[in-house]
């Protein structure tokens, strides 16, 4: 299920200034392509292949599903979902997103219940702990 394209919804990046100079080089050198800053990241960094000399000065890692489960499994690789789910720590709604919920608990065919329950499960104890205020609500 790991595909070689990343998507930049779930990312960390620590570059140094020269990497974050020659990125910001690369992209005002070329034109944006469609899928817009994610093309320009996959271009950057190159996906690990065995034919590509190492190390690479500009490389990534592609991490365990566990910290990056993509919410379109549970519709495609239901097997793999539930697999991972159990000790998943970063669920990404690339296809399903949590203000679905409703339309999602209406709906007893949604296969999405599952992981839009346990965000608003988290987004509620955050509440509670942090205090948010009704306008931070609002940006959810």
């Amino acid at each position: 299920m790991p595909d070689t394209k990343f998507n930049a919804g779930v990312m960390s990046l620590t570059p140094s200034l020269e990497t974050f100079a020659a990125l910001l080089n690369e992209s005002n050198s070329r034109p944006l392509p469609w899928d817009a800053e994610q093309g320009v990241l996959n271009a950057f960094f190159p996906p690990p292949t065995p034919e590509r000399f190492y190390p690479h000065v500009y490389t990534r890692t592609i991490l365990p599903m566990k910290y990056n489960l993509n919410v379109e499994a549970q519709r495609s690789h239901l097997d793999q979902w539930n697999d991972v789910w159990p000790d998943a720590r970063i669920v990404h709604f690339t296809q399903a997103k949590p203000y679905w919920y409703w339309a999602c608990v209406l709906n007893a065919t949604c296969i999405f219940q599952q992981s839009i329950a346990v965000w608003f499960r988290e987004y509620d104890e955050m509440n509670s702990n942090y205090g948010w205020t009704t306008e931070a609500k609002l940006w959810v």
